[in-house]
């Protein structure tokens, strides 16, 4: 049986969730700070078009983008943060490319900090899951991203932001995960500088938490 484009490997429904937010504010960025958006065809999707659906899985939260086709899209990068507002400040804040190269901030002198481990994007036709580096005790605005880097010192991305408060989180199975990821990132410790983009530097999770076993990826879903 084929993945569905809103399920796993056995084609059923996500599970509910009322933390979900319209991926629809844009935003340009370069190494020195924010930029004009006059062309909206460089955005990777159109304002709403992608939904970011989160959940929790094994005490990380995970990002779920719906109606996200990366076969016809492209190379992205994907991010996700939290703002802390006890701490007044943005954390948990990684990427992870799609494809090789994604990720590359392509001279903006901006430093991208990827997904560590078992964590990152996971891939199954118009499902995309994203294994967070943010612990799922952690209450925060919750961050989720898609940017192109054009090549040009300039990055264009467009952004889901949600309360984690607003209602109950569902706890996702770990077969809606089981597509594997669209590819595995490297694990460098970069040396993050400021960004303007939400998704800038931030703490990793803590020490003592064991990051999620990687979903076995069933011989009948071929991620992109």
């Amino acid at each position: 049986m084929a993945c569905s484009s809103h399920g796993g490997d056995d084609g059923a429904e996500l599970p509910d969730t009322s933390v979900v937010a319209a991926v629809d504010r844009v935003y340009k960025f370069d190494a020195a700070g924010s930029l004009p958006l006059a062309d909206r065809s460089e955005l990777p999707v159109d304002p709403g078009a992608v939904t970011a659906r989160w959940y929790t899985f094994r005490g990380w939260y995970v990002a779920v983008f719906e109606d996200l086709d990366l076969e016809a899209l492209g190379p992205l990068c994907l991010g996700t943060s939290v703002f802390n507002p006890t701490a007044n400040q943005l954390e948990h804040a990684f990427t992870s490319p799609t494809a090789e190269g994604a990720c590359d901030d392509a001279g903006t002198g901006v430093a991208v900090p990827l997904a560590r481990g078992n964590t990152g994007v996971r891939a199954c036709g118009g499902l995309v899951s994203y294994v967070t580096n943010i612990p799922a005790d952690l209450d925060g605005v919750l961050f989720a991203t898609l940017t192109v880097f054009p090549g040009d010192g300039t990055g264009v991305a467009i952004m889901g932001r949600v309360e984690s408060t607003i209602g109950p989180l569902g706890e996702i199975d770990a077969a809606k995960l089981r597509c594997g990821p669209a590819m595995r990132p490297p694990t460098p410790e970069p040396t993050v500088a400021p960004t303007p983009a939400p998704a800038s530097s931030g703490n990793v999770a803590t020490a003592e938490r064991v990051p999620p076993p990687s979903p076995r990826e069933p011989e009948n879903c071929v991620p992109p």
